[in-house]
C-alpha cells in the first residue's frame, strides 16, 4: 500500500483540492499553509484516517507536529500500522 498516495487523496477529499494534493510531496507543509486545514478540517482527517486504515488515534497523535507535512501525517500513519 502506498500510504503516501492514500493520504494525498484522502486529503484532496477532504479539504477539495482533488488537483493540487495530487502533486503534494512529503515535504509538503500543511499546516498554516493550507487555508482549508481548519479544526473541522483535522477532525475530518483523523476520522478518514482510522477508517481508511483501520487505526486508531486517540488525543495524544493530535498533534500540531503531525500536520505539519503531508509527510508527518504519513509518518504518523505509519507508525500506527507498525504497531
Amino acid at each position: 500500500m502506498d500510504i503516501l498516495a492514500e493520504i494525498r487523496t484522502l486529503l484532496g477529499e477532504t479539504l477539495g483540492l482533488q488537483q493540487r494534493c495530487a502533486q503534494w510531496q512529503r515535504e509538503t507543509p500543511l499546516l498554516g499553509s493550507v487555508a482549508e486545514l481548519d479544526s473541522a478540517a483535522v477532525i475530518h482527517i483523523v476520522a478518514s484516517l482510522e477508517e481508511r486504515f483501520g487505526v486508531y488515534l486517540d488525543d495524544d497523535d493530535i498533534q500540531a507536529t503531525h500536520f505539519e507535512t503531508v509527510g508527518a501525517l504519513a509518518a504518523l500513519v505509519e507508525g500506527k500500522l507498525a504497531q
